[in-house]
């Protein structure tokens, strides 16, 4: 998860009654919230770990969800136009090729149906932060550490250009309408003035 409260879920619009897709159900406590709001959630996470603690987080709540152990890339238990909605909150930061997931994900939508998503905001890669003074209040300022067009993965995953996203979303027949740049929480040490997070929404064009 990449922040405090459920950003993308403004970006779903209304769920009740329809068919959501999550990329990364991590701990199953989207997939639940979701599930509890009416939708029908499917969930597909690489972790067989992941899966198993969605799956005892639905019990415990006493809802359904769909939950499928595989790679992002890999929706062929899905049929296509099957899904009202897909989201995923931060789980795509490890892959190289996003390609591959939007042309997936962009079979199993329904025509003009969202696809929201997170991503570790590129600059965010690029920058450290100067040490603070004990006490100081966590306004660091940040210094650059490397290339903005550096594309080797480090710690956290790949920091994927902005145009290189919009390009791969447009090629799999995706219409960007937001991008949003959350700032980050003021306890935030250090990064205060840098966002972390860049969040996105396109929608399936084409039949």
């Amino acid at each position: 998860m990449t922040t405090g409260d459920f950003v993308l879920q403004k970006l779903l619009g209304e769920v009740a009654g329809k068919r959501v897709l999550e990329l990364g159900c991590g701990d199953g406590s989207r997939a639940v919230e979701l599930a509890r709001a009416g939708a029908a959630v499917l969930a597909v996470d690489p972790s067989p770990e992941a899966v198993a603690y969605a799956r005892d987080r639905a019990e415990a709540f006493e809802v359904r969800l769909e939950l499928h152990i595989g790679d992002f890339a890999d929706l062929a238990s899905w049929r296509g136009d099957s899904v009202d909605v897909a989201f995923a909150e931060g789980s795509l930061s490890e892959l190289s090729d996003l390609g591959r997931v939007f042309r997936q994900v962009h079979r199993v939508l329904r025509p003009g149906a969202w696809f929201a998503f997170s991503l570790p905001h590129p600059f965010g890669f690029c920058v450290d932060a100067e040490p603070e003074p004990e006490g100081s209040l966590p306004l660091a300022r940040p210094f650059l550490a490397r290339s903005y067009f550096d594309s080797d993965a480090v710690d956290g995953g790949f920091p994927h250009q902005i145009t290189s996203v919009f390009a791969a979303l447009n090629r799999a027949g995706f219409r960007v309408d937001t991008i949003q740049e959350p700032e980050p929480a003021a306890s935030a040490r250090g990064r205060a003035l840098v966002p972390t997070d860049i969040i996105w929404r396109a929608r399936k064009v084409g039949s």
